[in-house]
């Protein structure tokens, strides 16, 4: 994953909040994929063009005592599981 690349939800991604939980509706095979607090907050900062350096420092900066090495791996597993899901997707600096 290129780090410089930014990332964006995708057009037409459905998601909501409830409890503190994400949940994406994955069209593409009608399935629910649901989250924690951490991928709630990745999720409303994707609404606008962001690189992984980006989240990683925002999550370091909000989630106290966090590991940035391991921020740094979860935050590419997020992007990379919903990116091959095609509900997130690169986009150009905002």
């Amino acid at each position: 994953m290129a780090v410089n690349q930014h990332h964006v939800r995708a057009p037409g991604a459905f998601a909501t909040v409830a409890d503190d939980e994400l949940i994406i509706l994955d069209e593409a095979d009608e399935s629910f994929l649901s989250s924690n607090a951490v991928a709630v907050a990745l999720w409303e900062a994707l609404s606008t063009p962001i690189t992984v350096p980006a989240l990683v420092d925002m999550v370091t900066e909000t989630f106290a005592g966090t590991d940035r090495a391991t921020v740094t791996a979860d935050v590419e597993e997020f992007i990379e599981t919903l990116s091959a899901r095609g509900l997130v997707v690169a986009a150009p600096p905002a």
